[in-house]
């Protein structure tokens, strides 16, 4: 490491200020990178959140989407069994409406 006297003696007139940015960005990238900068447990335990939660929303996912597909099931029979039962009491009225009334005869056989 330089000593207090040997930073007086650099060129800072060579060097300037690009080069001064240039070394510190250096210096904090190295640190970044080994771990120095930020603590590697402090980066684990991040990672370890991020990762568990990731995986409690991807089952959360999953989760709706069988609920979803089990709604899809139940609904189209539902509407088969609806569609019928329409289909029953429409033939109840017509039948019902065409048998009603003082004006109805019996059909005779031939």
């Amino acid at each position: 490491m330089l000593e207090g006297a040997a930073l007086g003696s650099l060129p800072w007139g060579d060097i300037g200020l690009v080069g001064v940015c240039a070394v510190l960005t250096l210096t904090q990238l190295r640190m970044v990178m080994s771990g120095k900068f930020v603590p590697r447990e402090q980066v684990d335990m991040l990672l370890t959140d991020l990762r568990s939660r990731n995986q409690f929303l991807e089952q959360a996912s999953q989760t709706k989407d069988l609920t979803i597909g089990e709604l899809v099931t139940q609904n189209a029979k539902l509407t088969a069994q609806g569609e019928l039962s329409v289909r029953l009491l429409e033939s109840i009225s017509v039948n019902s409406n065409a048998r009603s009334g003082s004006d109805y005869v019996a059909p005779t056989q031939e």
